[in-house]
């Protein structure tokens, strides 16, 4: 007899929701291993709930669904040049948070009243070409730089 879950048992192991599972199942990601014949009641075996693992993980990367798809299903799909891409992405974007933290320093830096004046401020990040040197101001003698950040 082989160890196999209900898709509720399934999601409650996994910390998604079954909602998710079916989902999944729809659009051809994740097929349970059997299905009783009425068809509702989803069964999956060892090898589905590895894959959940691997989709999962691969979503915590980012991934989109049709990107993991083509990672799981495309014997020619090459991983490492997803991977490396999805690298360069959370790089950029860990670069974004950086400097949406030095901006919250800085702001936590001036007095209450001049945080609504008409200086440099956190709108400044919305602007696509925000730099690492727009963070480096100098407000009430602090100076936010990247080093700072990691503080």
């Amino acid at each position: 007899m082989t160890l196999s879950y209900t898709v509720g048992k399934l999601a409650a192991l996994a910390g998604v929701t079954v909602r998710m599972l079916h989902h999944y199942d729809r659009i051809g990601l994740l097929e349970p291993d059997e299905r009783t014949g009425s068809g509702h009641y989803r069964r999956y075996g060892p090898e589905s709930v590895e894959r959940l693992h691997r989709i999962l993980s691969y979503r915590e990367l980012g991934l989109s669904l049709d990107e993991i798809a083509t990672l799981l299903d495309d014997p020619h799909a090459d991983r490492l040049a997803h991977l490396r891409r999805q690298e360069r992405l959370l790089r950029d974007r860990i670069g974004r948070l950086e400097e949406m933290v030095g901006w919250l320093l800085v702001i936590r830096a001036r007095p209450a009243w001049s945080w609504f004046d008409n200086g440099p401020g956190p709108r400044d990040l919305r602007t696509p070409h925000a730099r690492r040197d727009h963070i480096e101001k100098r407000h009430l003698g602090v100076s936010v730089t990247s080093d700072t950040l990691h503080q």
